[in-house]
């Protein structure tokens, strides 16, 4: 934005036929961008999702304990008058 605003001439040279410059690199902003999406999902499949499993379990574990044991308690206690 900040060279089509400083130098419009520049991104108005015809390359090839009616192709400017400024159309070239918008094409390659694109690729830029979708590249570096592919890249981010794969990393965060392979490195991020792995490590967010191993807490959401663990934590699911825990809150089942605690419900158990919970669970247990009351229990104990409707039962311990008699």
């Amino acid at each position: 934005m900040a060279l089509a605003g400083a130098a419009p001439g520049l991104l108005a040279t015809e390359i090839v036929g009616r192709v400017n410059l400024g159309l070239l690199l918008c094409a390659a902003l694109g690729v830029v961008s979708l590249y570096t999406s592919v890249r981010y999902d794969r990393r965060c499949s392979h490195e991020v999702d792995p490590e967010a499993r191993r807490i959401r379990t663990r934590h699911e574990e825990q809150a089942a304990a605690a419900a158990t044991a919970a669970q247990e308690r009351a229990a104990g206690r409707r039962w311990s008058g008699w």
